[in-house]
């Protein structure tokens, strides 16, 4: 679950691999957002990262929905999507603030190639059918959002992914 800072700068933990954090309050009503990797093994004891893949693309779970296992209610479901919706469109808003409108990537074709896709575009192909992408060519590398859900017993999950991979 993603929450807002108690005190101006501070951090905000995600579930999964990534951390987001912003600084707050923002500048100019501006949001801020900096998406960064926080696997620590693979992580050198500056807090560089090591690992040029690992640089270059990761994928994680912002915000996950409750599971389905014991109750997959029309009610819950639908306050389920909600919640995790509410959240993908806070982080859109603050993306397209930042870098502009994105484009929306057709994600199917990834999953029925021969050869798997590059990461983080196969992870994502796994269980979203789309991802609005950021590219930052001063960068060279993209940053995308996805709603996903592995199977209609698992989670709803708002995935965040940087990759470098060229996306069509």
């Amino acid at each position: 679950m993603v929450t807002q800072p108690e005190t101006p700068g501070a951090g905000l933990t995600c579930a999964g691999r990534l951390t987001m954090l912003t600084a707050w309050p923002p500048k100019n009503n501006a949001p801020s957002l900096r998406i960064c990797s926080s696997s620590p093994s693979r992580r050198s004891t500056h807090g560089r990262e090591t690992d040029p893949a690992v640089r270059a693309t990761t994928c994680g779970v912002l915000q996950a929905s409750q599971d389905f296992w014991d109750d997959r209610g029309e009610e819950t479901v639908e306050a389920a999507e909600q919640e995790i919706d509410t959240a993908f469109q806070k982080l859109v808003a603050a993306l397209t603030a930042r870098w502009g409108s994105p484009e929306t990537v057709d994600l199917e074709p990834y999953l029925w190639t021969e050869d798997p896709a590059p990461e983080p575009i196969n992870e994502l192909c796994q269980i979203s059918g789309q991802m609005l992408v950021w590219r930052r060519p001063d960068a060279g590398r993209w940053v995308a959002l996805a709603i996903g859900q592995a199977d209609r017993e698992f989670p709803i999950e708002l995935l965040a992914a940087v990759g470098a991979a060229p996306v069509p």
